[in-house]
């Protein structure tokens, strides 16, 4: 079965792919024009999803990532792209100056819909935020550069993504989805 994926980011699709690995079933790219929603990341996934597959009519996910602080009461959440567009990895760590708490997670939505079935899967992974990595690998300007998993020995751009994807708040929202999927085939 193919599920198409709303993405523009080959990454994406690649790690969703690797992450499924589920006999039958396969992501493939689809750009479907989305607005910019604004809720919790539920409600976003699950507006977001409803809308793609209105568009395209076809079995669809969307996926919301971001990067949530403690000190910060969850925030910036998925609107971390808007922040690292305004100020950069650097601008967005140094948001904890005057903090003591530097603790955060990663977040990742992954909205369904087969027009049957709608669901949201939401995966985490505590860490802390640290001061940008200066090399890396994947996702590396964005800020996996500042979040450090709890577990890892770096930052997610600096651990392989094979180690990566072990723990990471995608893997982990991938693999609900992969047990709900199993579950409707």
């Amino acid at each position: 079965m193919k599920i198409f994926f709303v993405t523009g980011n080959p990454d994406k699709v690649r790690e969703a792919n690797e992450m499924l690995d589920f006999p039958g079933f396969e992501f493939e790219a689809v750009k479907v024009d989305l607005p910019e929603l604004q809720g919790t990341p539920e409600e976003v996934a699950l507006e977001k999803v409803k809308i793609a597959y209105e568009k395209i009519k076809k079995p669809v996910i969307v996926d919301d990532t971001g990067l949530a602080f403690n000190a910060l009461n969850g925030m910036p959440g998925i609107y971390i792209k808007h922040f690292l567009s305004a100020v950069g990895p650097e601008g967005v760590y140094r948001i904890l100056d005057g903090f003591d708490d530097k603790t955060g997670y990663s977040l990742t939505s992954i909205g369904y819909c087969d027009g049957v079935n709608t669901e949201v899967f939401i995966g985490k992974c505590n860490g802390t935020i640290v001061p940008p990595a200066s090399k890396g690998h994947g996702f590396a300007k964005g800020w996996d550069t500042i979040f450090k998993a709890d577990g890892l020995n770096g930052t997610f751009a600096e651990v392989p993504a094979s180690e990566k994807n072990k723990i990471s708040q995608r893997r982990r929202a991938f693999d609900m989805l992969k047990e709900y999927l199993k579950k409707i085939a």
